[in-house]
């Protein structure tokens, strides 16, 4: 991630921009906000800011696992270029920000002592897995987009 000026020398702005963020949650964004409180309180330690973002971070993490009944999302539309992409099963875009998202809720959740982050820790490990076995090509040169569904048809 690009780290911004604005985190070192205007750390109100950032705030007063998580605080928007953390009010408007959307479907694909959520994953960034995650990741942006991480980013924002990996420079700044700031505990009390995080405290006040947390309850936040831990209802979009539990509305990104609801999301991701196998351990990533699943035919969830986001603002990726992809033509019809609701039907897709699994897509790698919101896969890897899936993943991004569950290790900075673990990392929030320990700096704030709330270990219940067991649920994230669980989707992080198996969308791990998963994106490994459904998304990446195997050494034959063929790939999935799914262990459990097949990809539209193209005709």
């Amino acid at each position: 991630m690009t780290i911004s000026a604005t985190y070192l020398y205007f750390p109100e702005t950032e705030k007063q921009k998580l605080r928007a963020h953390a009010m408007n949650q959307q479907a694909d964004v959520s994953t960034l906000f995650i990741a942006q409180v991480w980013q924002f309180y990996s420079w700044s330690n700031d505990v009390a800011f995080l405290k006040e973002m947390f309850p936040h971070v831990r209802a979009a993490t539990l509305w990104q696992i609801g999301v991701s009944p196998q351990g990533l999302p699943e035919h969830l539309v986001n603002t990726y270029d992809i033509l019809d992409l609701a039907s897709y099963p699994l897509c790698t875009f919101n896969s890897a920000l899936h993943l991004m998202a569950m290790r900075a809720a673990v990392q929030l959740a320990n700096a704030v002592g709330d270990f219940k982050s067991r649920l994230a820790q669980e989707s992080f490990a198996n969308g791990s897995r998963l994106i490994d076995s459904a998304l990446w090509y195997d050494k034959e040169g063929s790939g999935t987009t799914s262990p459990t569904a097949a990809p539209p048809s193209t005709q």
